[in-house]
């Protein structure tokens, strides 16, 4: 009696599952021209950086919601509250609304560096510092 064809001789190649195959490679082929080239991927990676630092930037202002929609609400005299990573230092730091309205420039400079805040240009003025510690906080002056 005849064998059918392939008996006998071990695993056989599954000729649908091979044209498969190749159809799905000659169709990822076709693709490689989409992929970029050399410079325009330093593009991709300075676009993929500049997302990452916006999400950094965006992760620090939620982690500031808290403190600032606290504050938002503080009365005049009322105790302002401060992000949990930073310590409360003895005076300079500021304890409400009205204190920070009435800082010296020195006294804005160590409560800005201690809160992390960017440095503002030399000729700022205290006003201007001020702001920039109400804003960072939530306790925009009145």
């Amino acid at each position: 009696m005849a064998q059918p064809l392939g008996q006998g001789f071990g695993p056989q190649p599954n000729f649908n599952n091979l044209v498969q195959g190749l159809n799905a490679a000659i169709h990822e082929a076709i693709l490689i021209p989409n992929v970029p080239l050399v410079g325009q991927a330093n593009q991709v990676i300075q676009l993929l950086q500049q997302i990452q630092r916006d999400v950094q930037h965006v992760r620090a202002e939620l982690d500031l919601l808290p403190t600032k929609l606290y504050n938002a609400g503080a009365r005049e005299q009322e105790l302002l509250i401060f992000p949990q990573e930073v310590a409360v230092a003895p005076p300079p730091l500021l304890v409400n609304r009205r204190e920070l309205g009435n800082m010296t420039i020195a006294e804005c400079q160590a409560a800005a560096a201690h809160l992390g805040l960017p440095v503002l240009q030399p000729n700022a003025l205290v006003a201007d510092r001020c702001r920039q510690i109400a804003e960072h906080l939530g306790a925009p002056l009145r």
